[in-house]
């Protein structure tokens, strides 16, 4: 089956090509796209694959047109980094909104691992 890469701007090769290179796996990349969600809308229109994080996949599966499966096996995880240009580095505004973004995450992923603790398995 042909897959659709997802390649987010200044990332190479790293999450899922790490994952799969650990198992001894390749894919059949048929095209590549820069977001998860871009991704989702080409697997939509084709009849093609993605592998996409479970809280992309989430929202997906309440879109008729894809069908979410669970990964054959564990992928990991991968990281969320935050990149800017030097010269916000000292911006009041700039370093508010780092901050925030900062925050949302932090309570996310609190609320995620409360959740993923309480919820039946």
């Amino acid at each position: 089956m042909k897959h659709v890469n997802i390649v987010p701007p200044g990332r190479m090769r790293a999450g899922l090509f790490q994952a799969l290179a650990q198992q001894q796996l390749k894919r059949d990349v048929a095209i590549s796209v820069t977001n998860f969600f871009a991704a989702a809308e080409m697997v939509a229109v084709t009849d093609y694959c993605a592998t996409l994080p479970s809280l992309i996949c989430r929202q997906l599966m309440h879109d008729p047109r894809l069908k979410v499966l669970p990964a054959p096996f564990d992928l990991g995880s991968f990281p969320v980094e935050m990149a800017w240009h030097v010269r916000y580095r000292h911006d009041p505004a700039h370093r508010w909104l780092r901050a925030l973004i900062g925050e949302v995450i932090t309570d996310f992923k609190d609320k995620t691992a409360a959740t993923a603790m309480t919820s039946p398995t």
